[in-house]
């Protein structure tokens, strides 16, 4: 008889977070019509376009990172971070700057060519879940606030930040 493995109360939760997330995330951006959807706010900030920019260059990012950084098998409680990201990606009262490399370079973008870029980074991340290593540690990277962090901090990481710019997304074209 074969015997079950106890599976991470927060493996287990992660799949329906993560599909959750990204069909809110793609809904509201084709939602928007095409004229407005580079338009910019009128109390400033990105226009939607440039928020889903922003959030495409994380999430290749995070894509990039999953498939091709050293790891090690952590050393500690391999979601320890969960907190400390929650805490900051949803205190909707604070405003973060962006990593300079997540700025959006540029004022106009196509909503179509975003959508489908999405869709595959997210698939490439979605594709971590549940993978041998998804517990283990991004040894090279270590991120202001949040330092050495697991698959599973990146994955969760990806559905707060989204999450949080998908309110942002729907405000600009308000």
């Amino acid at each position: 008889m074969e015997t079950q493995v106890p599976v991470h109360p927060a493996l287990a939760a992660l799949p329906a977070q993560f599909d959750e997330m990204r069909m809110r995330l793609l809904a509201t951006a084709a939602a928007i019509p095409d004229p407005v959807y580079n338009r910019k706010p009128t109390n400033g900030g990105w226009s939607a376009a440039q928020t889903m920019e922003h959030l495409l260059l994380s999430a290749s990012g995070v894509a990039n990172l999953l498939a091709g950084a050293r790891t090690a098998p952590a050393q500690r409680e391999p979601t320890r971070q969960y907190g400390i990201l929650e805490q900051v990606f949803n205190n909707y009262d604070q405003k973060y700057p962006s990593a300079e490399n997540l700025l959006p370079q540029g004022e106009h973008f196509e909503k179509a060519t975003h959508l489908a870029a999405m869709q595959a980074s997210l698939e490439q991340i979605y594709q971590h879940i549940g993978q041998p290593g998804i517990f283990d540690e991004l040894v090279e990277i270590d991120l202001p606030v949040f330092g050495v962090m697991t698959r599973i901090e990146y994955i969760y990481l990806v559905v707060l930040h989204n999450t949080r710019h998908i309110r942002q997304v729907r405000e600009a074209v308000a």
